[in-house]
């Protein structure tokens, strides 16, 4: 019989892995079936329901597990993620309607999102699971709802030929499992009462309020894609495609930072509560020197099979666009580094300089591509997206180990 911890690293280990290969599945699923300027489309919906999700999160799992002392109860959580979900969809709305997009791309957007929301509310009861010490159950979700919605997004779609119903499928899936599995095992392990009287909604706008620095640097770390891919979108939905391709490296290498960080998040927490500075940044360094080694891997095997691995799995010719895919690979070591960074930084709770770097940086970023206009293209988005990435984690490195000195 596996122990708690062996099982949760195994859990999360395989929902993670699943969760993060979803994505390039169905990315897969609608460039063999619906052509390749369809999964430009596709791709770039995802990529905007990715950044709508990184909102709805608001940096609360980290917060909410982190938070040791029980200063805010369980369903003040729940109701806080409520609050900031609904908030979401709303923007959504907003998003859509002011860039004018057709329908059927608004649609697609729209529905990605609600399945994002979905995953975010269920987020927060995977909170209470690994705060319980069964974060195993929450990789147990992951591995569930990732292979049925696969499977569903698949059939439908071959079935349809239309992305939007397959998407659809995969929302109602989304809200099937949250509802009889992920709702339901939370209530075994704590009883959850909304409606009792100490619930108080100031409260959760306080929760709100302590989470949005952790939010801002969350959702600065994730902007550079975003914002590549929508600058590319504008210009050509064939780049864009391969943008969300070339991306699948981040989401790998983000997976591995998964696999590190987050079974470690109460280990952290305590270490630091307990002022063991030494165990906690010892820990730090091990996990990233881990993301390193693998990205250093990750980078040799991009270079020698990454090519002809895209071209059989996704059926395109990307042999001229190779050195585009290396910055990116690049970029997605940065990258990886970066949201270790902005887990420690939420566990030590001291945001300012970590979203000053971010924001100049993203700033900076945004700006080369408002004056570059219609000479954004695949290999300049790479380029800038990986030398961002560089400069954020030089100088994020000498703070976060300057802070150690600082408390030594």
């Amino acid at each position: 019989m596996f122990s708690n911890k062996k099982k949760d690293y195994f859990w999360n280990t395989i929902g993670t892995f699943f969760q993060s290969a979803l994505s390039p599945i169905l990315l897969i699923v609608v460039i063999r079936i619906n052509g390749i300027d369809q999964s430009g489309i596709f791709s770039f919906a995802f990529s905007v329901s990715v950044a709508f999700w990184m909102i709805s999160l608001w940096g609360g799992r980290t917060y909410q597990v982190s938070d040791v002392k029980n200063r805010f109860s369980y369903e003040q959580y729940i109701l806080s993620r409520l609050l900031v979900c609904l908030l979401t969809f709303v923007g959504s709305l907003v998003f859509v309607f002011l860039n004018n997009y057709d329908i059927n791309k608004s649609s697609l957007i729209i529905t990605l999102v609600l399945v994002k929301i979905m995953e975010s509310v269920a987020d927060v009861f995977y909170g209470i699971m690994q705060s319980n010490k069964k974060l195993y159950l929450a990789g147990m979700s992951l591995t569930f709802k990732t292979a049925i919605s696969a499977l569903v997004f698949g059939v439908v779609d071959v079935l349809t030929k239309n992305v939007l119903l397959g998407c659809a499928a995969i929302l109602v899936v989304n809200i099937s499992i949250l509802i009889f599995y992920d709702i339901k095992k939370t209530l075994h392990i704590k009883k959850i009462n909304l409606l009792k009287s100490g619930l108080k909604f100031r409260q959760s706008i306080q929760i709100i309020k302590k989470c949005t620095p952790a939010f801002i640097i969350g959702f600065l770390g994730l902007l550079p894609v975003v914002v590549s891919r929508y600058f590319i979108d504008l210009n050509s939905a064939g780049d864009s495609a391969y943008f969300g391709i070339f991306s699948m490296p981040v989401t790998l290498v983000g997976l591995l930072v998964v696999f590190a960080i987050q079974p470690n998040v109460v280990r952290l927490s305590e270490s630091y509560a307990k002022k063991d500075k030494n165990d906690f940044y010892g820990n730090v360094k091990t996990i990233i020197g881990v993301v390193y080694i693998v990205g250093a891997l990750s980078l040799v095997a991009a270079w020698i099979v990454g090519v002809p691995i895209l071209d059989l799995v996704f059926g395109i010719d990307s042999e001229r666009h190779k050195i585009s895919l290396m910055f990116m690979v690049f970029g997605a070591i940065f990258s990886a580094i970066i949201s270790i960074y902005t887990t420690i930084f939420t566990i030590i709770r001291k945001f300012r300089q970590h979203i000053l770097v971010l924001s100049i940086t993203n700033l900076l970023l945004v700006i080369f591509y408002v004056l570059s206009g219609s000479a954004i293209s695949l290999f300049v988005a790479s380029v800038c997206f990986s030398v961002i990435g560089l400069v954020q984690v030089v100088v994020l490195t000498r703070i976060i180990f300057k802070n150690k000195e600082k408390n030594a």
